[in-house]
């Protein structure tokens, strides 16, 4: 009794601390409201099936709270004294044995709910306690399952059930009080169990506890705890506060490369499939549940306080989840190796995609957040899912069908109305299949080892998995010895020891695949681990897959078997599926049945096709696979063997008849080779193969079509050649690269099979033309880029670049004046000022002058109520030059036009400018370009020359037109490449408004230096054409960096935003740009200003590199410098007024490396020591 005591004064401290709080009324009363819609809505699905056992369970519950058949366990728990020291399986056990009992008591609790029952005996709440008691007693090691899913949803069922008997103010029944207290402390562990074992144990009602760990992420968080209604029955608005929040932000995606900064770090990736416990393509499982659960508490909480529609980030994710996941399920049937499983038998029934239920539920309950063609699109779908034949025609190729490379999971499918194909590889990027005994597929070991599947019906390889050689899986390259492999539990399964997969494809009918294999357990990248079935580990090889219209041709290299010692032969198995139609062979002219038993695919040095009526043709290629064969046979089924939920099936078929193919290499096989191919068109293949194998070896891959119009190749090291059509292809790193030639242009997609985050470009050399392709970077890192170019354009663009090259001479003398400065004032400053980042009451983080993307303000909107209402009344111009001057600033640049395409001057181009559409009604450009000129400093425009959301004919736009390079990627990053039809428009908006303009900035200002930025948003001719326009216009003008996407190092260098730290740049000139908090334009919610001290360190590390710091500033709309600012600057002036005259202005880099100390700069014949410590 005195343990049961502390265990609830513990509970009462920790309730108090979450209820004490400042409540607000709509909260109390949203509470309120909460409570009586779970007490009239009990999820009881967990006790359904058990419903008509209440009577039995009353039977056996005795007067001190005992099930009589439960008596026997409760015993050995306290005999073997399991509450103060117990075993992982014991612990298991112990939970599994207290589910049951709070299921038994939520039943009986049921029932006197649906009967009215009132005067309930002493005896069930005596029970409540009793096994209560022993759960909250248990030991903490290893409180999973039980402990936070099964026992507190059955807590929230008993309390919603006798909800009327709970929390009573004056309850005089002290046993009925004390279940109450007990079943609240159960209910609350499903937000402390398991423990985290760090200081969130401390202080669990924080959105931090629900991230960065499996147990408390995906489906494991929102869709098996009954974390709202404990919320509620807690009657806890924090708890509340952080559930709604949890639930918005986990409707995102991951990707390895943002893996520890994602909210999740498992559910929806960004290449649309999912994770599940770490890096496992799960894409069914926890990632649905856990989604599908964030949007019912959004539901739930729908008209409270914590009430919110789905952000855009939130429709992006399952936008692209929708999309992506359709790959994974071909007419009703989900593929096997995509879950734990696999093994169940499927029952040879059609079932709607698993994301069904939650696509109907997000456009029924979120339309406003949906697009009107994003709700067409997806009404659609919901049509066809539920038909169970999904094509979607009518969609961009890679969408729903096509071919799509899924660079999180490793994954190549291709999807069409006749037949599916599936590629799934492997690499240290991600994690296996796991499989664990008694509940789940225990023998999940080849499943990611170059699984290869064909289907046309969907179910072909589910119906026989229970029969499959385990070790001859259909594509995968492993040792003979099936008898040998033993049942397993690993949670992280199976992948490859090398970080190279990888695969190329526009998302039409063409596409490349490959990867470098040896079989490792995933988790031993964490910790040594002890091998489990040897057999199948110690084969290597190089392995890639070239879908090539409607064949895939598999080649693979440098196959070796690392362990010959170990019995049986090393095989690459190109098919293992149901015999279910008639099989015949080919030789090209005629076709004949085969005898039964084994037999060789190659006849007198010339290889065979075997076909299978209704399925797919396959033959080996017989200069690289002369040991190929195949088998029709008959297997017994071992349902039960690979997965015990299995045993509880009816009517599992006993034996399976399988059609095998297969190529055999041998026991004591060292980098050997093999090749097949796969049709799957209509009728039988043509007697000539429409495809030539280039290369097959450990350094290249590659197979071109017959009439050379593509070229498919991996390339495994940098550099290597292939030749293609007369023409030597190349390229600078390791990648897969796919090239059809259309007309006079090349399509170009290539891949970095290896994710590296630092690879920014990839060179394709093909003959004498070489194009530079932008790899996508951040969480994109990985995904797949197409670029189309034509080699005659190409050669004119080169030749275009190679003239913008300033002459260094003429060079150095434009450049005289900025190294001399070499410390500039940056400002942005525009109608979005007066915002300060907020909208309509809700504010928002990152830079302040993206208010209108952020907040998607309609520009009309904008007009009126943003630069319709700009009045700066305390600007001025002397004013804001005199800081700059004090501080040591020697160069001033400010934004005449941001991307919300406002010009900040009297622009004659267009109306929508300072003068024209505001109440302010003047110039701001003019005074401060004679400030500056008053000043000594040198006067400078921003232009944004490529985004422009103000304009239709504008890139960016994408909430009031569906313009490309918006949030959306309407059309990809490289739009023009898609988006042929918006080329025109662009390059009207670059002649009618952007050149102009820049032409009448220069004309009426006199400007020394134009900052351009985002070139990346238009195509790089347009770039090209506006900095002509420029340089014609002023000869001796400064341009920056960021005019033309990848030509980065025009007359200087930028860094990028808010830079800490610096590199070496060479000779180039170059400029840093920081801002003062996290924002360029004024943002008043953001107060996270930087000190003075760090300005200046900066100063110094710029200039000891031979670089310039560009500070930025960003007044507020009244036209005044905010206090934060004004007090950086002020104690920067006061450095400046000391040291930086001599030791910055002018300087140049000296010869002596880095020290730890600081940074050294020099001039003329003095050399200064920046010694970082405390410089203000």
């Amino acid at each position: 009794m005195k343990d049961k005591k502390r265990n609830c004064l513990v509970f009462l401290v920790l309730f108090i601390c979450l209820t004490v709080c400042a409540q607000s009324s709509d909260e109390v009363k949203a509470m309120r409201n909460l409570r009586d819609y779970y007490t009239q809505n009990i999820n009881t699905y967990d006790i359904n099936q058990n419903m008509g056992k209440w009577d039995l369970y009353l039977k056996q519950l005795s007067e001190e709270g005992q099930f009589a058949d439960l008596a026997a366990y409760e015993k050995k728990i306290h005999d073997n004294n399991w509450l103060s020291s117990v075993s992982f399986q014991d612990q298991q056990d112990i939970g599994f044995y207290l589910a049951d009992t709070f299921r038994r008591l939520w039943v009986i609790a049921n029932h006197y709910r649906q009967t009215n029952v009132n005067d309930i005996p002493e005896r069930f709440w005596k029970s409540i306690l009793r096994y209560g008691d022993i759960e909250v007693r248990r030991q903490p090691n290893d409180r999973f399952h039980a402990s936070c899913f099964a026992i507190p949803k059955a807590a929230c069922g008993i309390y919603f059930s006798l909800v009327g008997q709970m929390d009573l103010p004056d309850d005089t029944k002290p046993l009925r009080k004390s279940a109450c207290r007990m079943l609240k402390a159960l209910a609350m562990q499903s937000w402390t169990q398991p423990l985290r074992n760090n200081e969130m144990d401390r202080d669990i009602v924080r959105v931090e506890r629900f991230r960065h760990h499996v147990w408390w992420v995906g489906g494991n968080a929102l869709a098996y705890r009954p974390l709202l209604e404990t919320a509620v029955l807690m009657d806890s608005i924090p708890m509340v506060d952080v559930v709604a929040e949890v639930a918005k932000r986990s409707l995102s995606n991951v990707s390895q490369t943002t893996y520890n900064e994602a909210f999740w770090n498992e559910g929806f990736t960004a290449d649309g499939a999912g994770w599940g416990h770490g890096m496992q393509c799960l894409v069914w499982g926890y990632p649905i549940h856990g989604a599908s659960s964030a949007q019912d508490m959004l539901w739930i909480l729908r008209d409270t306080p914590w009430g919110q529609s789905l952000t855009r980030e939130n429709v992006e994710a399952l936008l692209n989840f929708y999309r992506g996941s359709t790959f994974y399920h071909y007419k009703g049937y989900i593929p096997p190796c995509l879950d734990r499983y696999s093994m169940v038998y499927y029952e040879g029934k059609p079932a709607h995609i698993p994301y069904y239920e939650m696509l109907k539920a997000s456009v029924e309950r979120w339309p406003a957040s949906f697009t009107d063609s994003e709700l067409r699109e997806l009404k659609q779908l919901i049509k066809e899912a539920g038909q169970n034949n999904i094509r979607m025609e009518g969609y961009p190729a890679g969408r729903y069908n096509g071919t799509r490379w899924f660079y999180n999971n490793d994954d190549l499918i291709k999807r069409t109305p006749d037949y599916y194909m599936m590629v799934n590889m492997a690499s240290s990027r991600c994690d296996g299949l796991e499989s664990a005994g008694n509940f789940a597929d225990e023998f999940n070991i080849y499943t990611n080892d170059g699984l290869t599947l064909f289907q046309r019906k969907g179910d072909e390889y589910r119906k026989i998995i229970g029969a499959m050689d385990l070790t001859a899986m259909p594509g995968v390259t492993a040792r003979e010895g099936e008898r040998r492999l033993k049942p397993i539990t690993n949670w992280r399964g199976f992948c490859s020891k090398y970080n190279f997969a990888g695969a190329a494809t526009d998302g039409g009918g063409n596409a490349v695949a490959g990867y470098l294999f040896e079989k490792m357990d995933a988790t031993s990248k964490e910790k040594d681990v002890k091998m489990e079935n040897p057999v199948a580990f110690g084969v290597r090889a190089y392995k890639s897959y070239f879908m090539l219209g409607d064949y895939l041709i598999a080649l693979g290299a440098g196959v070796t078997n690392l362990q010959p010692e170990q019995e049986g032969n090393i095989r690459t198995s190109i098919e293992q599926t149901a015999h279910q139609g008639k099989v015949t062979l080919y030789d090209g002219k005629k076709r004949w049945q085969p005898s039964s038993g084994i037999h060789s695919l190659i006849e007198k040095g010339k290889p065979l096709w075997i076909l299978q009526e209704g399925g797919f043709a396959y033959a080996p290629l017989s200069e690289l696979s002369s040991k190929s064969f195949f088998l029709c046979e008959s297997r017994p089924n071992e349902w039960v063997k690979r997965n015990l939920v299995n045993k509880g099936k009816k009517n599992l078929p006993v034996q399976a008849d399988l059609l095998r193919v297969w190529v055999d290499h041998g026991r004591n096989v060292e980098n050997d080779v093999y090749g097949y191919v796969v049709y799957a068109g209509e009728g039988l293949p043509p007697q000539e193969n429409p495809f030539d194998i280039l290369r097959n070896d450990t350094l290249v891959q590659a197979v071109q079509s017959a009439d050379e119009k593509v070229l498919e190749a991996v390339f495994y090291r940098a550099d290597e050649t292939v030749q293609w059509s007369g023409l030597p292809v190349k390229t600078s790193v390791p990648c897969v690269l796919l090239i059809e030639r259309i007309g006079e242009e090349y399509s170009v997609s290539v891949t970095d099979p290896t994710m590296n985050v630092h690879l920014k470009q990839v060179k394709v050399e093909i003959g004498d033309v070489a194009i530079d392709i932008t790899l996508p970077s951040g969480k994109e890192c990985g995904k797949c880029v197409t670029q189309r170019f034509s080699p005659a354009v190409e050669k004119r663009r080169a030749s275009a670049l190679n003239s913008l090259i300033p002459d260094k001479k003429e060079l150095d003398s434009r450049m005289q004046w900025f190294e001399q400065a070499r410390f500039g004032m940056f400002i942005h400053w525009g109608v979005y000022s007066s915002l300060g980042c907020s909208w309509n009451g809700k504010k928002y983080g990152g830079y302040g002058e993206h208010i209108q993307r952020m907040a998607r303000i309609p520009v009309e909107v904008y007009k009126e109520k943003v630069a319709g209402t700009f009045n700066p009344q305390e600007f001025d111009a002397e004013e804001w030059v005199r800081i700059a001057k004090e501080t040591g600033m020697g160069y001033f640049i400010i934004t005449s036009k941001h991307h919300d395409g406002f010009a900040m001057y009297d622009s004659k181009v267009s109306d929508y400018n300072i003068v024209k559409a505001t109440p302010f009604g003047r110039d701001p450009m003019k005074d401060l370009r004679d400030a500056c000129r008053k000043a000594g400093i040198k006067f400078g425009f921003y232009y944004s020359h490529a985004f422009d959301w103000g304009e239709k004919e504008g890139v960016g736009n994408d909430w009031d037109y569906d313009n490309p390079g918006g949030d959306k990627l309407l059309g990809g990053r490289d739009w023009w490449e898609t988006r042929k039809d918006y080329l025109p428009v662009a390059r009207k908006y670059v002649d009618e408004k952007a050149i102009p303009q820049i032409r009448e900035l220069i004309a009426m200002y006199d400007p020394d230096i134009m900052w351009f930025d985002t070139p990346h948003k238009l195509p790089q001719e347009e770039c090209i054409r506006i900095v002509e326009a420029t340089r014609e216009a002023s000869p001796d003008i400064i341009i920056n960096g960021r005019a033309i996407s990848g030509f980065d190092r025009y007359d200087y260098y930028n860094t990028a935003d808010c830079p800490y730290e610096f590199s070496h740049y060479g000779d180039s000139y170059w400029e840093g740009i920081p801002t003062t908090n996290n924002s360029y334009a004024y943002n008043e919610n953001d107060q996270e200003y930087k000190p003075a001290s760090f300005f200046v360190r900066l100063m110094a590390k710029a200039a000891a590199r031979g670089g310039n710091i560009l500070m930025n500033i960003g007044p507020m709309g009244t036209g005044k410098f905010s206090a934060p600012d004004l007090d950086i600057l002020k104690q920067i002036a006061a450095w400046w007024k000391v040291n930086g005259e001599a030791s910055i202005r002018g300087t140049k880099a000296t010869p002596l490396a880095v020290q730890s100390w600081g940074e050294s700069t020099c001039k003329e014949n003095k050399l200064f020591l920046h010694v970082l410590g405390s410089c203000v």
